[in-house]
């Protein structure tokens, strides 16, 4: 009887323990820096490069800006801010992430900078998928705390089915997808990753020029971290 009576209460922690591990986060539940400090401007810094991709941070850095102003933000001008931080020997993101950054609230009036590191961009042809992985950092100027922090991997399909059949239309299928992978618009990818990362309902908490401002702390959202598969991108 004792054995049954602890098998059930087993079974119950056990059942508590699954619900509670189920129960849904809010953005206040992930984010609870940025409800916090209530960040306003943004200043987006030169995308931090860890791929093979050479060219990879000068074409991600021009899509940063709009899903930020579009989240609620004030964004300084992109390649205002480019140009000012080469003047001022700051294009190089590595030499600050980890620093004192309260200089770039002092000196540009940002709330917080925008880090990104483009960890993985790779078009693989065989495969007939290109898949990238950025992690979106923003610092405070204030504390210099990490107030909103996501990782996201996206992977695009980008297989082309010619429609013909047999060992031929087995060959025609790879060469046409090797040549789509090819010449899938970088800048298309990068705007999708950015849309999945802190456009969609349960990404990043928005900021004091949107609608719900103060209202999508109750939000349900996602961890920190997503993979997504995308079939295709406009």
């Amino acid at each position: 009887m004792k054995n049954r009576k602890s098998l059930f209460i087993t079974a119950v922690l056990l059942a508590t323990m699954l619900l509670a591990s189920c129960a849904s986060l809010t953005k206040a539940d992930v984010y609870p820096k940025i409800y916090e400090e209530k960040p306003l401007s943004v200043l987006v810094m030169p995308p931090i490069n860890q791929s093979t991709n050479i060219d990879a941070k000068d074409y991600f850095y021009s899509t940063l800006a709009k899903p930020i102003c579009n989240e609620g933000y004030y964004v300084f001008p992109p390649f205002l801010s480019m140009y000012t931080l080469q003047r001022e020997s700051a294009y190089d993101s590595e030499l600050f992430i980890n620093r004192d950054v309260s200089k770039f609230g002092k000196k540009y009036g940002a709330d917080v900078l925008m880090f990104t590191i483009i960890k993985s961009w790779n078009k693989s042809g065989l495969k007939a998928d290109i898949e990238v992985e950025i992690e979106y950092i923003f610092k405070s100027t204030k504390t210099n705390e990490i107030v909103f922090d996501k990782n996201a991997i996206i992977i695009v399909n980008t297989a082309v089915d010619t429609g013909l059949g047999g060992g031929l239309g087995l060959l025609a299928n790879i060469l046409a997808t090797s040549i789509n992978t090819a010449v899938t618009d970088y800048v298309k990818v990068a705007r999708t990753c950015n849309y999945y990362a802190l456009e969609t309902e349960t990404s990043m908490p928005v900021g004091p020029y949107h609608p719900d401002y103060a209202s999508d702390n109750i939000k349900d959202t996602q961890s920190n971290s997503i993979r997504i598969n995308v079939d295709s991108i406009n």
